[in-house]
Order: structure tokens, then C-alpha cells, then sequence
């Protein structure tokens, strides 16, 4: 968004909150008659204003422009708003005689608004008394009165005097401008640490009025660059007793990345300004290219005497806190750990600190994020891990306090800071019945998924009854027959093991052709893991639904399936605690599932 269309908008808000007078347009001029080299100031000024309104953009055929400005103005007397918006341009005449300065026509939300063309009388000599260059600022904008503009900001009152450069008889243009215009880099030390974040301030000053703008902005091959939020007015400022405006070209964090002396990189600026030659009493204008001195960053490796084996390169100032999301809650449950490490620094790279958890506790893949303050130097940062976990059983357990180490550079020494150690309290876990593992809306889908092989299995229990029945009157039958026949018939037994191994299968197998048919990853997983809950109970002949339990007796009965039922819950526990689950992995597990089944 252009500066026009941000100055509009910030008054049109002011304006809308209260009534409104009469829009006009006008055209002013500051001298009617100037000399041939006199600059000439134009000004379009809107008046109440009540739309947005691009700058104006007249056609000045007679004349080389030199520059613009803008200023605004708002005053509310008994609630009634009357607002100005004025456009300057400093103009320069091509040739004498009698000029002309455009007038302007808009329309203006249906209004149609004009302002007439004025005549302005250029003579030969080259300055009139009369007429005056106006002064301008160090980014080339006409300044207006900055001691009221800035005074009800806080900001400086007004701006060091400021004057066109003047070259003297027998002086040089180099020479006139020697020391006016400067552009100076200022680290916050010359002297650092590998990693360890400095500022590099790159300000360009100038003591004579002047328009400017970047050529070579500094860029930073051996460093990690954080560019800071700055100020964009200019400030006054003093070096070797001289009165200067400066403003920032490049404000950085830079963090080093090798060891050794680096040089910065340099910074050029491309300025104009008017100059007077005292010899002819002629105005010029000049363009000059300014450029920084060497500065050179002296980096330190870190120390290697007394470096903590956990140290993982944090260097800063920092503080750490640990905490869990429950401190009570039944096993089984799924729980948080949360670690916070904030401070000032350098955080990249940086690893979780080791936690050393307690037996009884289940601990799975943490995830990580980091937030950091780019508006001030050194810059306010925080690193967050979060890690989910479970109690396996009844009883209480101590997160013992979590260590972090890094390098402090004030200090030049490594620091060990800890956390507070955290209880845990876990209840008895939940009957298997109440299938715990499912924590979503899909628990009432799968009670209605027991209730069918409930019936399912009624169903083959009567089949079987009246299979057995159909089987007995057959052989009463073959008994009456044998009369004639010197052999006895066979009885036919049913073994009711066989038959209970049989019913089981088919429930497995039930419950396998509803795990194919889920579709929603959050559904699917809980299903997963709780068929392999069923298909232990089943290969181990026992009715606990612990699954550490379970695993235990499987490893203990030497089975050739242990790695992979392991394997199997051990991914469905991880796919429980990610947001998103890849097909891939979906497929990978009822892969393995029916492997084991079938």
C-alpha cells in the first residue's frame, strides 16, 4: 500500500466518527515570480475529504520535478470535522518567461472537484531574494514544521538545521561535502561467541538537505540473519560534535556461523542534493554515492573445558519449566508433559533434555515448536516440547526435575538450570468392557459391533444344537438298521474344543472384516489395537487386558509372533497421539493384522 493511500485512510477513520463540512480542492503556490534556478513549491490541498483519494498526478510540461511531500490535518470544534489532506511537489523551471502550474478536476463520490491553473513569472537572474529553496529531509520528502508534527508524538522536537551544500571558490564539490554525508555500522560488540546472536544497525546520516536511496544493501554469508522490526522516522543524532539526521537502512540479529575475524558486509547509498556555487552564485544539483567503512567481527569458539555432556548449544540467558496436564488420572489414560525453555539467544538447533522416566510410565515421540520476538534486540524466544504418556498400572510415580544447559556469554560459562520434579497419582485402569482405548465418538459405533457377534455367536450355538440333534436321530436310525449287519456303525463324536477354537476364529475374523471396512483413521487404530487385545486373550488362553501383561506372557511362552504383535501395538499407540495418520501406515498395520489372523 503507497503512503497516499495509508495517510487517507488513517483521517478518513478520524473523519467518519463525526460530522463533515463541504469538499474542496485548491491550488497554492509559494512565490508568484522566482529567478530561473529558484525552486517553486505546489501545493494541492482536498479539503474533508470523505472517500480515499490517490495522489494527484498533474502534468508539469514546464517544469522538472524534484520531489513531493504530504501532510494532513484534522480539527473537530463542537463535534463538526473539517480535514485537510495537501500534496506538495517542489518544481524547478525549464526556461523563463511566464510558466504555467496545472490546475486539477476530479470527481470525488459524484462531486466534481476543480482547482484553476496559476501563473508563475521565472526571470533570468538566477535567485530572487524571494525565493527560497525549501529544506527537505534525508529521504528526500519536503519536511513540514517537525516541531509541531512530532512535538505531541514524544518524538524530538525538530530536526539539526539542515542546509544546501555549499562549494567556495577554489573548493571542490567532494571536498564541500566531505563529512556531511556518512553511513556508519554499529554492532552492539566486536567481539562474540560462535552462536551467540549480535545486532549490526546500518544507518545512514546526513547534514545537508538531501533525497536518497539504497544501492547495495548488506547481505550476511557467514552469519544466520533475523532482520528487526524498526523505526521508520529519521532521528537526530551526533558524531565528532556534528548534528546529524539518520535513519536505519538495515537493522539485523546476526548469529555467526564459523569461527574467526568476518567483515561485515558494506552498505552503499545512492543520495541527491542542491549545492550552491559560491564562485557563480548558480544552484546545482549533484547525485553522490556513499558507501560504510570495514567493520570487522572478531568470533570465539565456545569453551571446551567443563562443557556439560547435555549441553546441545543453547547459548543466551535462559529458564525452564516442566508440568503435566493431570497430576491424577487413572492408568491407561493418555497424559502430557509439557517443557517450556524461554529466554534471550540462540535456540536452533536445540534438542529435548533428557527425562529419565519412571518405571511404571509409557512415554512416546514428542513433538517441539519455538516462538520468537522479532520487534527488539536480544530477541524474546521460547522452546516448547510436548510429550504424550500413559501410567501402565495402579500407584504413584516422580518425574525426577528435568536439566538444561547452555553457554552464557555475560558469564563466559556454562549454566545447569532444572525444572521442579512432578508426582503423578494413576487410579485403577478401567475394565476391559468399558474399552478404555477408545476416548472418542466412535465407542457407541463399536458397542453396536460387540451387540452383532453377541448375536452372531447365538445364532451358531443354535445351528450347532441342531446340528448335534439332526446327528443323534441319525444314529438311532443306523441302530435299528443293523440288524441285518454283522458290523457295528461308527458313532460320531463332536469335539467341543475344536468347536470353541472354531467360534473364536470367526469372531476374530468378524472383527477383522470391520476393521477393513473403517475408513477414519481416529476410528481405526483403537479398533486395531483392540482386536490384538482380543487375539492375545484368545492365543493365551486368559481374560487380562493389560497389554504389558499380555506381551510379558507371549515373550515368556517363546512365541514366534511376539515381535510382530509388538510391533503392531506399539504403532497403534504412536497413530493414537498424531493428528494425522498416512494411509501407508493404515495399510502397513491390517497388513500385519491379518497375517496374524489368518
Amino acid at each position: 500500500m503507497s503512503k497516499w493511500k495509508i495517510l487517507f485512510i488513517a483521517f478518513l477513520l478520524l473523519i467518519a466518527a463525526t460530522g463533515s463540512a463541504q469538499m474542496s480542492l485548491s491550488l497554492s503556490v509559494s512565490n508568484k515570480t522566482i529567478g530561473s534556478q529558484d525552486p517553486l513549491e505546489v501545493t494541492y490541498s482536498y479539503k474533508n475529504i470523505t472517500a480515499q483519494q490517490d495522489a494527484p498526478s498533474p502534468d508539469f510540461n514546464d517544469w522538472s520535478q524534484q520531489g513531493t511531500s504530504s501532510s494532513s490535518s484534522v480539527s473537530i470544534i463542537n463535534g463538526k470535522s473539517t480535514s485537510s489532506v495537501d500534496y506538495t511537489f517542489t518544481l524547478l523551471p525549464k526556461r523563463t518567461g511566464r510558466l504555467t502550474v496545472p490546475g486539477l478536476s476530479v470527481t470525488i463520490n459524484g462531486q466534481k472537484l476543480k482547482c484553476d491553473a496559476v501563473s508563475i513569472e521565472v526571470k533570468s537572474k538566477p535567485h530572487l531574494a524571494s525565493a527560497q529553496p525549501a529544506a527537505a529531509s534525508p529521504n528526500g520528502l519536503q519536511m513540514p514544521n517537525l516541531s509541531s508534527l512530532f512535538g505531541d508524538m514524544g518524538m524530538d522536537d525538530a530536526p539539526p538545521p539542515t542546509t544546501d551544500i555549499i562549494v567556495h571558490k577554489g573548493e571542490s564539490l567532494e571536498e564541500a561535502t566531505k563529512g556531511k554525508l556518512l553511513i556508519r555500522i554499529l554492532p552492539n560488540k566486536t567481539t562474540c561467541y560462535l552462536g551467540e546472536p549480535i545486532l549490526a544497525d546500518y544507518q545512514f546520516l546526513s547534514s545537508v538537505n538531501c533525497s536518497w536511496r539504497p544501492v547495495k544493501v548488506p547481505s550476511f554469508s557467514s552469519f544466520s540473519v533475523a532482520d528487526i522490526q524498526q523505526n521508520q522516522y529519521p532521528f537526530n543524532v551526533q558524531v565528532d560534535g556534528k548534528n546529524y539526521r539518520a535513519q536505519s537502512v538495515r537493522k539485523v540479529q546476526l548469529t555467526p556461523l564459523k569461527t574467526g575475524r568476518i567483515l561485515l558486509d558494506s552498505c552503499s547509498v545512492n543520495s541527491q542534493a542542491n549545492y550552491l556555487d559560491a564562485a557563480t552564485g548558480e544552484y546545482r544539483s549533484a547525485n553522490f554515492l556513499t558507501k560504510s567503512s570495514p567493520k570487522y567481527i572478531e568470533v570465539l569458539p565456545l569453551p571446551t573445558k567443563n562443557q556439560p555432556a547435555d549441553f546441545s548449544g543453547a547459548i543466551g540467558n535462559f529458564s525452564i519449566v516442566a508440568t503435566v496436564e493431570k497430576n491424577s488420572l487413572p492408568a491407561q489414560e493418555n497424559n502430557n508433559l509439557h517443557i517450556e525453555i524461554t529466554g534471550t539467544g540462540n535456540l536452533d538447533g536445540v534438542t529435548i533434555p533428557e527425562i529419565h522416566w519412571p518405571a511404571n510410565i509409557q512415554a512416546y515421540d514428542s513433538r517441539d515448536s519455538q516462538a520468537v520476538d522479532k520487534s527488539q534486540f536480544p530477541m524474546p524466544r521460547s522452546l516448547t516440547f510436548d510429550v504424550p504418556f500413559i501410567g501402565n498400572k495402579e500407584g504413584t510415580a516422580i518425574i525426577p526435575a528435568i536439566k538444561f544447559t547452555y553457554f552464557d556469554p555475560q558469564k563466559k560459562d556454562y549454566q545447569t538450570i532444572s525444572s521442579d520434579s512432578i508426582k503423578l497419582s494413576f487410579a485403577a485402569a478401567a475394565p476391559i468392557t468399558e474399552m478404555p482405548i477408545i476416548t472418542n465418538a466412535g465407542s457407541q459405533r463399536y458397542l453396536w459391533i460387540i451387540i452383532g457377534i453377541a448375536l452372531l455367536l447365538l445364532v451358531i450355538m443354535f445351528l450347532s444344537w441342531k446340528l448335534k440333534k439332526s446327528n443323534k436321530d441319525k444314529d438311532k436310525e443306523q441302530e435299528k438298521a443293523a440288524t441285518t449287519s454283522t458290523e457295528e456303525p461308527l458313532p460320531i463324536f463332536v469335539n467341543k474344543t475344536e468347536e470353541a477354537l472354531e467360534e473364536k476364529k470367526k469372531m476374530l475374523n468378524d472383527s477383522l472384516l470391520d476393521l477393513q471396512l473403517e475408513s477414519d483413521s481416529h476410528q481405526f487404530f483403537p479398533l486395531a489395537k483392540a482386536l490384538m487385545i482380543q487375539f492375545l486373550q484368545d492365543k493365551l488362553n486368559t481374560s487380562s487386558s493389560d497389554e504389558n501383561e499380555l506381551l510379558k506372557q507371549l515373550q515368556h511362552s517363546n512365541s514366534s509372533i511376539t515381535n510382530s504383535v509388538t510391533n503392531i501395538i506399539s504403532r497403534c499407540n504412536k497413530a493414537l497421539y498424531m493428528p494425522v495418520v498416512s494411509a501407508s501406515e493404515r495399510e502397513e498395520v491390517l497388513k500385519q493384522i491379518k497375517a496374524l489372523i489368518r
